[in-house]
C-alpha cells in the first residue's frame, strides 16, 4: 500500500519512532492472542500520533495478510490537523481511523494555514476600522510525506495557504451547533473544519474530561 499525501512532520517523526520501538511487543501480543484485534487510542497530541502510528502499522503484512484476520484501528479524540486533504479522507485512512471532534474544539481546526487566514482577516477588519491589528506566531512545523520522503520546509513557503491539514478517517462531530438538534453527525473535515473560528468555549471543551462527559451523555441517551 502506498499512501499519497502529506502529514505533519513532527507528528510523523513521533509516530515513526513509536512504531519502531513498540512493534516487537505488539507482534508478540498478537501472536499470543490470535483472536484479538489492535486498537490504538489517543487524545489531542496523542490522537495525532495514534492516527499516524495506525496508518504506518496498517500497511504491514501482519494486518494485511494475517491468517487470523486481525485488524488495527485508531480512535482519535480531539485530533490536531495532521493530514493533507487527500490522505485525510483516503479509503485506507477511513478504513483504519475514526476521529471524534466535540463542538467548537479549536485544536481540530488549528494549523498554520488557518491561523494565517484568521490573521489576515483580523488585520483587514482592523484596517477598515481605522486601526491595524496584527498577530504573529513562531512556528517550526512543516509537512512531510507519509511515505517518509523528506521535504524542505523552505519549499513549503509558497504553499502554506493551500496546504491545509486535517484530522483523518471517519470523522464524527459531537454536539455541533451547525447540526442541531442532531447530537452526532459524520462529516468531511475538509468541508467542515477548514477555517479557524473563534468561540468562547473553544479551549475548554478540548480537555479530556469534556470529551468523557459528552460521550457519557450520548451513551446515556441511547441506552
Amino acid at each position: 500500500v502506498r499512501l499519497e499525501g502529506q502529514a505533519h512532520a513532527g507528528f510523523l517523526k513521533s509516530a515513526q519512532q513509536l512504531a519502531n520501538e513498540l512493534l516487537p511487543v505488539v507482534l508478540t501480543a498478537l501472536e499470543e492472542y490470535p483472536t484479538y484485534d489492535l486498537v490504538v487510542v489517543g487524545h489531542s497530541l496523542g490522537a495525532g500520533v495514534a492516527t499516524l502510528l495506525t496508518l504506518l502499522w496498517a500497511q504491514l503484512s501482519v494486518f494485511r495478510n494475517n491468517k487470523n484476520k486481525q485488524s488495527i484501528r485508531a480512535f482519535s479524540y480531539a485530533s490536531p490537523c495532521i493530514l493533507s486533504a487527500s490522505l485525510s479522507q483516503a479509503p485506507f485512512t477511513r478504513r483504519h481511523v475514526t476521529s471524534v471532534v466535540y463542538g467548537d474544539d479549536v485544536v481540530s481546526r488549528l494549523g498554520l494555514s488557518t491561523f494565517l487566514e484568521l490573521q489576515h482577516s483580523l488585520s483587514a477588519r482592523g484596517e477598515e476600522g481605522g486601526t491595524t491589528r496584527t498577530a504573529s506566531m513562531m512556528s517550526s512545523t512543516s509537512s512531510n510525506d507519509i511515505n517518509m520522503q523528506d521535504r524542505n520546509p523552505d519549499d513549503m513557503e509558497d504553499e502554506n495557504i493551500n496546504a491545509k491539514l486535517y484530522c483523518g478517517g471517519q470523522v464524527w462531530w459531537l454536539e455541533s451547533k451547525e447540526y442541531e438538534p442532531y447530537p452526532i453527525v459524520e462529516i468531511d473535515p475538509v468541508e467542515e473544519l477548514h477555517t479557524l473560528e473563534l468561540f468562547p468555549d473553544m479551549f475548554a471543551i478540548h480537555l479530556p474530561n469534556s470529551y468523557l462527559d459528552v460521550l457519557d451523555k450520548l451513551d446515556a441517551a441511547t441506552t
